[in-house]
């Protein structure tokens, strides 16, 4: 019975973990990501400029320190932004060539203090990276 119980508590406290887009936020509400651009179906080229934008709904102020972006492309991540500020809502990225469907993935997180992270994937707003013509 003990080691049942034992067994049941380690689960409830490692569950949270196994969710994708979990912080450890103490004392408040974790802040959320969402792409604002690019859109869903758009299409771009590689080496086109794309102007990424997000906002970033924090009810708590402040709860995180800096902030990513990943791009998954055909099932392979890749980092596309250096590490920014809090406070940056946009980013200026040449589309690479690595062609295929893509999604940005929003990271927040903290080293400082409570030290968490977060991961906002936006599948809602897929777009595609062109093959490039060698005509």
């Amino acid at each position: 019975m003990r080691q049942e119980r034992l067994i049941k508590l380690v689960l409830f406290l490692l569950l949270p973990f196994a969710l994708l887009s979990f912080a450890i936020c103490f004392g408040g509400t974790a802040p959320k990501a969402i792409l604002i651009y690019p859109t869903a179906g758009s299409v771009f080229s590689p080496g086109q400029l794309v102007h990424i934008r997000w906002t970033v709904q924090d009810p708590d102020s402040q709860k995180f320190c800096e902030q990513e972006i990943f791009m998954t492309v055909n099932g392979t991540r890749y980092q596309i932004s250096p590490e920014m500020g809090y406070r940056t809502r946009r980013y200026n990225w040449y589309v690479p060539n690595i062609p295929g469907n893509a999604v940005i993935d929003l990271h927040l997180g903290c080293e400082r203090g409570s030290r968490w992270e977060a991961s906002f994937p936006q599948p809602n707003n897929w777009f595609t990276i062109k093959t490039v013509d060698t005509e």
